[in-house]
């Protein structure tokens, strides 16, 4: 249990086939905080993902909270993955996170749409 009282959950699944060309995507639901008391949780989750797949979809609809930890975060993991020739993107972004997102300037960067169809 994290102090806020949520558990972080993830879901790796693969949407279409993750070739080790990069062809495909990984989605990962994000469930729950990506905040700083959960930051090592969310770390591991998304650096096994990124042996999956360069190329990672973070789906965001069931996300309800995150901090700057976390944005930090997804920018970290989505540089690694550039290094390495994939990239990641966020979908279904809830409102409220988009907005901070586009305040801070980070929209273009994490490439965030609307839908899967968008990454």
């Amino acid at each position: 249990m994290s102090a806020t009282g949520k558990v972080l959950r993830h879901r790796p699944m693969t949407s279409k086939p993750a070739r080790s060309g990069g062809g495909g995507f990984l989605h990962v639901p994000i469930i729950g905080h990506a905040t700083v008391h959960l930051h090592d949780d969310l770390k591991e989750t998304l650096r096994s993902a990124m042996k999956q797949s360069r190329r990672l979809v973070l789906d965001l609809a069931d996300l309800d909270e995150i901090d700057m930890t976390g944005l930090q975060l997804f920018l970290t993991v989505r540089r690694e993955a550039r290094e390495a020739g994939g990239d990641l993107y966020l979908v279904n972004v809830p409102a409220r996170h988009e907005m901070k997102i586009r305040l801070l300037g980070l929209a273009d960067l994490l490439r965030a749409g609307e839908t899967r169809a968008a990454a």
